[in-house]
């Protein structure tokens, strides 16, 4: 007797393999048969797929989820997408590992993206932090990079400074640790201090040791405008170097200065992949990013932390006046967001108090006008308000470039989404439906068998979820099934916490989390993956 079964659906294999018109039968959390006419009386549960695709549940690999899914278990937003795992410890931001005498450090480095209220930090490494997330319950699978901002913090605090032998070695024990307790790779954040005060050697060192686990390193690029195409061959000599396979994160071409160079920069891709190398990148199909307010100023203020950088904007003239300067002329290896994008195309979109509600989805140049203040001061006036903790969307890419991005085979897709409290970027709710309903059926940027590739085999193969991410009788059942004439997102930046709509089922390793437009709240069949 099967547990579940799927009848009569448009089974997508795998990008090699194509489709067929078959029924799924499921036993112990996995796909235990794959023919025609299996009886209904030999299933406890039947769901007739009739005209609807069914397909591997989608691999998001660039997410923020650690406190969603601390506080509620699973990630609301992406169920309605037919997301069953996310990978979290992104773009060198995380929670372990965590030293005792660091431990408000941490919190503080991570209290400006995630909301941290009622979090009891009383874990110190991967294990204790899965241990807790497994003891909550899941309602979706997870897995973890380890993050290198963390690291850094724990063996150097925020200070700039180089990293000794010694202080190399740790990092490494501390890496090595994490990789022992199944973390899938390592990630950095090089816009945002600590992680972007490390030098080419201490990624070296450490992506050497990612190469010997055989386990990926992704990265946040120190500069996704001007300076793109010099970040991107110097991670390609990385990986010729080291042996590490790389994940590039939301690539995006961000400046007025760089559109249209989409196809140069994915060839670069490209060729790094006919030489051998494990090179690849992922994306969200949209034309705005988001990221902190504090990203927008020099990593050197960001020294010492956030209390320290709102002690000198309130206190300090000369310290805003060489911010100014810097922001208006721009230092060498540093992504001057302001330049690229513009005062008026960025925008906040989320403040931790509600009196700055007023400032919610209005631009930096409208803001300072409400303020009667210059650009600036008003920016730095927001900031103190904010207590750094406000996030931003910025407006910086081409469509062109988004779309030719999403058209690459290669390109895996990550929302980079985040709850906030506030309004989330859209991506949050709506990146895969987005791809499937708008970018595939309307505008036809990709084909319906590419794009579902992008999102299950691609990344699967990369990360190295081998019992995931393709059909076939043996694997986790971990599936989607939806209206392919249905499937849409609602999420836009005016309104972006609007659920999905189009996805019948989703099953987590074997058990419906989701089905026919309910959620099945009850159910935690969600497993924490170690590598």
């Amino acid at each position: 007797m099967y547990d579940y079964l799927i009848k009569n659906g448009n089974v997508f294999f795998s990008k090699y393999q194509g489709w067929q018109r078959t029924d799924l039968a499921i036993k112990d959390g996995k796909i235990a048969s794959l023919k025609s006419n299996i009886s209904v009386s030999d299933a406890k549960e039947v769901f007739f797929a009739k005209d609807k695709v069914v397909s591997s549940g989608f691999i998001d690999v660039h997410t923020h989820d650690e406190m969603e899914i601390l506080q509620t278990g699973t990630v609301a937003p992406k169920i309605p997408q037919g997301v069953t795992t996310v990978l979290l410890g992104n773009c060198g931001l995380g929670f372990y590992p965590m030293v005792e005498k660091r431990k408000e450090e941490l919190k503080d480095y991570n209290s400006g993206i995630f909301n941290l209220d009622g979090v009891e930090f009383d874990w110190n490494d991967l294990q204790g932090f899965s241990n807790k997330l497994e003891k909550r319950g899941l309602g979706i699978n997870t897995a973890s990079l380890v993050a290198h901002g963390s690291i850094r913090l724990a063996v150097k605090g925020f200070t700039d400074s180089k990293a000794t032998v010694d202080e190399l070695k740790k990092m490494g024990e501390f890496l090595q640790e994490a990789l022992d307790q199944g973390a899938v790779g390592m990630s950095t954040g090089l816009l945002y201090p600590p992680s972007s005060y490390a030098d080419q050697k201490e990624i070296e060192y450490l992506a050497r040791i990612l190469a010997k686990n055989n386990k990926v390193y992704t990265t946040h690029l120190r500069n996704e405008s001007d300076q793109l195409e010099d970040c991107i061959k110097e991670n390609i000599e990385l990986a010729r170097n080291t042996g590490v396979k790389i994940e590039i994160s939301h690539l995006n071409l961000s400046g007025r200065e760089i559109w249209g160079q989409s196809d140069y920069i994915l060839s670069l891709f490209g060729k790094a992949r006919e030489e051998g190398l494990d090179f690849h990148a992922d994306q969200y199909p949209y034309q705005a990013g988001s990221t902190l307010i504090t990203a927008l100023l020099p990593q050197w203020s960001m020294v010492d932390g956030v209390e320290n950088l709102l002690d000198h904007l309130k206190n300090t003239s000369c310290f805003r006046e060489k911010l100014s300067e810097d922001i208006e002329a721009g230092i060498p290896n540093w992504d001057n967001i302001i330049k690229s994008a513009g005062w008026d195309n960025i925008i906040v979109n989320s403040v931790p108090k509600e009196f700055m509600k007023r400032y919610q989805n209005k631009s930096l140049a409208t803001i300072a006008e409400l303020m009667g203040e210059d650009l600036h001061d008003a920016l730095y006036n927001l900031i103190i308000e904010g207590e750094g903790r406000i996030t931003i969307l910025i407006f910086s890419t081409s469509q062109d470039d988004v779309d030719n991005i999403l058209a690459n085979p290669d390109v895996l897709v990550g929302s980079d989404g985040l709850t906030i409290n506030g309004q989330p970027h859209p991506r949050l709710y709506g990146t895969y439906s987005k791809i499937l309903g708008e970018e595939v059926r309307e505008r036809k940027i990709l084909s319906l068998e590419t794009a579902l590739d992008k999102m299950t085999r691609l990344p699967a193969n990369k990360f190295g979820f081998d019992d995931r991410g393709t059909i076939s009788e043996g694997k986790i059942a971990d599936i989607v099934v939806f209206d392919p004439e249905e499937i849409e997102s609602s999420a836009t930046y005016e309104k972006p916490s609007q659920l999905s709509k189009g996805v019948n089922l989703l099953l987590v390793n074997g058990t419906p989390v989701y089905q026919n437009g309910e959620y099945i709240k009850e159910a935690r069949p969600g497993k924490f993956i170690k590598l």
